[in-house]
């Protein structure tokens, strides 16, 4: 059976990230959508680019990714200072860590920008969309303003705007996003939205949501994983793992 699956914020942390890959195993009739914010924050964020980067590659396998806000201030802080400023407090600096850039001066000089292969640059300018649709969802990083259109979104709604839940969007689509933290580490599923930014950076764990079988793998940091899988009326179950 083809599944729909979608990734949440990794934020860096790319030991889960590999082994949530393993463990969900996405076949070549799959599909993934990453649903932003792979960098900043966590340790490793070069190595989640160089894993994403050899999936967009891969001719086995369909994934698309989704641009995130700290992937639009890491660009925009390669021409503004002010935005450099922001990104740095917002987690830029484990990035550039992740780099080996570890001094003021390579950074306020604009060194760190060569430190950062061009092919990275390319995905995060050329490989990450602002939103795709497929059927009855629309990926999204942040979220939708109801009162526009789905092709009338402005970036920063695209990007920034939170999701706490609601009805579904006047498109008749259901939002699939990250970006809004969920605490409890448990995603936020209802009629018109599901939310899958399960605190990894945080100590929560990595979710990887496939949609139609209704189930969320979630991979944490110290190796546990849990599966959940929600009813009709949004409520979760914890399954075994080996199920």
């Amino acid at each position: 059976m083809k599944r729909r699956l979608a990734i949440g914020d990794i934020h860096g942390m790319y030991a889960q990230l590999e082994c949530l890959w393993k463990w969900v195993a996405p076949a070549a009739t799959d599909r993934v959508v990453f649903l932003g914010d792979y960098v900043d924050r966590g340790p490793g964020s070069r190595a989640v680019l160089e894993f994403l980067l050899e999936l967009h590659r891969a001719p086995d396998v369909e994934a698309r990714f989704l641009l995130g806000n700290h992937e639009r201030m890491m660009l925009d802080a390669r021409d503004d200072a002010r935005t450099l400023d922001f990104w740095l407090y917002a987690g830029g600096m484990e990035t550039l860590a992740s780099y080996g850039v570890g001094t003021r001066e390579a950074i306020e000089n604009g060194d760190w920008v060569d430190s950062i292969p061009e092919a990275h640059w390319r995905f995060l300018e050329d490989g990450c969309e602002p939103c795709i649709e497929d059927g009855d969802l629309v990926f999204v990083h942040g979220g939708l303003a109801s009162h526009r259109s789905i092709a009338d979104q402005d970036e920063a709604d695209l990007l920034w705007r939170t999701n706490h839940g609601g009805p579904l969007h006047p498109s008749g689509k259901r939002i699939f996003c990250g970006h809004t933290a969920r605490h409890d580490h448990v995603p936020l599923v209802d009629e018109g939205n599901i939310v899958a930014d399960t605190f990894a950076y945080g100590g929560g764990p990595l979710t990887c949501v496939s949609i139609d079988q209704r189930i969320a793998h979630q991979q944490f940091a110290c190796g546990r994983r849990r599966r959940l899988r929600w009813s009709e009326t949004f409520e979760f179950d914890e399954l075994s793992v080996a199920a």
